[in-house]
């Protein structure tokens, strides 16, 4: 007993204990935070533009033009669109490309001349613009020819794209506009950024793939690269180191080196680009020169007309979530690259947005090539002479196409008067008019089939293809007698 007190003797009195909450995870040094799921980094974008590339020479399309390995490697990686469409010529493309509008939208509906011809405004929202305003870096190289001088063609009109939201620029107006007034060649050109201007006489796209080469690798992401390229323009002439790429005829032989060049050069870029991280979009910007159609095509139905030699045009893309080795039998439009580059870099167009009637993003078909398409007619146009009340164009050429293939084409030509060398128009204004249907598809592979006799309005038009003609010609968006 007297041990067993001993031991509670020298034990110390009970501690009441209370329950101990910890303090809250996020707080405190060192504290845990809670953990999520990085947001995935915007893409880089590179865009290539080649010039007089049209679908009737694109071999993976037509069967016709010189072997291009490089485009056929894109077209196995990602996604081919095979009924695409530019506008008739170069200016009116360019300016759909980057504002995603149509020529009588922004007013640019002809190829500018150098000097005294109305080009871009500045109040249009280039896609440029729009990507730099959510952080990309943004860089264009090459052909521009979207802004006019009134007067002699300055610095502050070479570097106009620096005034569209180009960060950074290098090039020119387009071939024969330099400031010092010489005739250009592609071994004889003017390139110009913002330290001046300087004649070269190396070759114009072994220099912009090698300025493109290096930019690709050097510049902070994310950007967005607008590669415009001068070749395979006229003059027709020969690369540095020329192949056998077919042809018929001399001038085509040298278009068919040119484009060659351009592909294997094409094809190196393309190996310094991380298909992971970056989205590539190659295209022609307008359908293909009268002088160098397939011999089986309609003639003199090229560039510069609204038939399918003058406006369809290559168009692939390859990019992280891009269905690989597929293709869009849709109708789509050299204006939908501008939604599309804006979804995919974080700054989709809004309902009321300028563009949201005329650009439709592709992104949908990009990852699930059978998605519908997003319109039920698709135009195409170019005019020639200035667009304002009271002083119509000269002459306007418009197409509406359907998802079926129906195509309507309606040719606007205005009176003038005889007794004058002005080739404006004759006030009050009056207009000629020709109308014309056609049945076309994605299919290529045969000549399509817009030779005069193809048309459907012609004798023996049956009451259906009237109403279809009438139908199609109301979805037609302007006139040339109202553009406004």
């Amino acid at each position: 007993m007297l041990l067993w007190f001993l031991v509670c003797a020298c034990r110390p009195p009970a501690i009441e204990r209370t329950e101990v909450v910890p303090p809250p995870r996020n707080v405190g040094i060192g504290a845990a935070l809670p953990v999520h799921p990085p947001e995935p980094a915007p893409p880089n974008l590179l865009v290539v533009l080649v010039d007089d590339w049209g679908s009737a020479l694109d071999r993976t399309q037509s069967g016709f033009g010189p072997p291009m390995p490089a485009v056929e490697q894109l077209a196995g990686e990602g996604v081919s669109f095979r009924w695409a469409y530019g506008m008739p010529n170069c200016s009116p493309s360019r300016s759909a490309l980057l504002t995603g509008r149509l020529p009588h939208d922004t007013g640019v509906g002809d190829a500018l001349g150098c000097l005294g011809t109305r080009g871009l405004s500045a109040e249009e929202e280039t896609i440029a613009e729009r990507l730099r305003d959510v952080g990309y870096h943004t860089w264009m190289n090459g052909k521009w020819h979207l802004s006019s001088a009134h007067g002699d063609l300055s610095l502050a009109d070479a570097l106009a794209p620096a005034r569209f939201g180009f960060d950074e620029y290098a090039g020119s107006q387009l071939p024969g506009c330099a400031t010092d007034g010489l005739d250009s060649s592609h071994y004889d050109w003017e390139r110009c950024e913002s330290a001046g201007c300087e004649r070269r006489q190396d070759y114009d796209a072994a220099s912009q793939f090698g300025d493109a080469g290096a930019a690709v690798s050097t510049l902070p992401e994310p950007w967005f690269v607008y590669l415009s390229l001068y070749a395979a323009h006229a003059p027709f002439e020969e690369p540095p180191s020329p192949i056998d790429a077919g042809g018929d005829t001399p001038a085509a032989q040298l278009h068919h080196q040119m484009l060659a060049d351009l592909d294997e050069r094409l094809g190196h870029l393309l190996d310094g680009v991380d298909p992971a991280t970056t989205w590539v979009f190659v295209a022609g910007d307008n359908g293909t020169p009268s002088a160098l159609l397939p011999p089986t095509w309609p003639v003199e139905r090229g560039k510069g007309e609204v038939y399918e030699g003058g406006v369809r045009i290559p168009l692939y893309a390859r990019g992280p979530t891009a269905a690989p080795g597929s293709r869009v039998d849709h109708p789509v439009r050299m204006t939908d690259l501008f939604a599309t580059l804006a979804e995919l870099g974080g700054a989709a167009l809004p309902a009321d947005h300028p563009a949201a009637p005329s650009s439709h993003s592709l992104l949908p078909m990009l990852r699930d090539p059978a998605a519908p398409p997003a319109r039920g007619v698709l135009e195409v146009e170019m005019f020639e002479g200035p667009l304002e009340p009271q002083l119509g164009p000269r002459v306007s050429r418009q197409a509406v196409i359907d998802p079926e293939g129906w195509k309507f084409v309606r040719v606007d030509t205005c009176a003038t008067s005889e007794e004058t060398d002005d080739p404006g128009c004759d006030l009050p204004l009056t207009y000629t008019s020709t109308r014309e249907l056609y049945r076309v598809s994605a299919d290529l592979t045969t000549p399509p089939p817009e030779f005069p006799s193809d048309d459907l309005l012609s004798d023996g038009v049956t009451a259906a293809e009237k109403a279809r003609a009438v139908a199609l010609e109301a979805q037609l968006s302007w006139s040339a007698w109202d553009p406004q």
